[in-house]
Parts: C-alpha cells; structure tokens; sequence
C-alpha cells in the first residue's frame, strides 16, 4: 500500500511540474490553422505589362508561375513593367515563399517575358 501511495504522490508532483499545471504553449502553425487561406489566379495577358493583386490581411504568402516562366515582382507600381529597379525576378521553377509576417494590406504587382501565363497566389 505504501508503494502505490508512494507511486501516485511520485505522479502527481511529476504531472504538476511537467505540464498539466503549466499553460500550454502555442504551436508553431497553430495561427495559420485559424485561417482561411485564399488562393489567386493572375493571367498574365500580355508581356512587359504590370498586373497587379490586392492582398489585405497577410500572414503567410506564397506565389509561383503556373508554368515554366520567370516572373518579374515587386511591392511597388511601376516597377516590375518597365525593368526599373527595384524588383525581384522568381525564377523558373522557383516558389516565393513568405511566412509569419503581418502585413494589414498590400499590393503585389508581377510581369512576365512571356504572354498568356498564370501566377497562382495564395495568403492566409
């Protein structure tokens, strides 16, 4: 009987001091799950021009080309059209990949070399 007593007062201080008695911390990744995520199609229609997306409310964002093509971006109008500086080119194949920022409202403004692509966005 002293042994199980022993055992369960043993249990308990373990349970106490190991977690059950301490506030849980948040998971990484826990706040995207509370997101919804939306995803944008941008068709790019003619090369050398601007398009841009309206972005409120970012947390996580991620875009890449639908295809085969480097891609020309940037945050600010009248960059990525006219190859004035700054911008930043993705590269073929390559994802953009932005993770933990809080960003209330935003524009992403893309170009490409070739017509008749797809840029797929997604945030959350």
């Amino acid at each position: 009987m002293k042994k199980i007593v022993s055992i369960l007062f043993i249990f308990i201080i373990l349970i106490t001091y190991f977690g059950y008695a301490v506030p849980a911390q948040p998971v990484i990744g826990e706040e995207i799950s509370t997101r919804n995520p939306v995803i944008y199609n941008v068709s790019i229609a003619a090369s050398h021009f601007e398009y841009s997306q309206a972005l409120p409310d970012v947390h996580n964002l991620t875009f890449q080309c639908r295809s085969a093509f480097p891609i020309r971006y940037s945050f600010v109008t009248g960059k990525v059209g006219s190859l004035t500086s700054p911008y930043m080119t993705l590269k073929s194949g390559d994802v953009f990949n932005q993770h933990n920022i809080n960003i209330s409202s935003t524009t992403l403004y893309i170009a490409a070399t070739q017509s008749g692509i797809i840029v797929e966005i997604e945030k959350w």
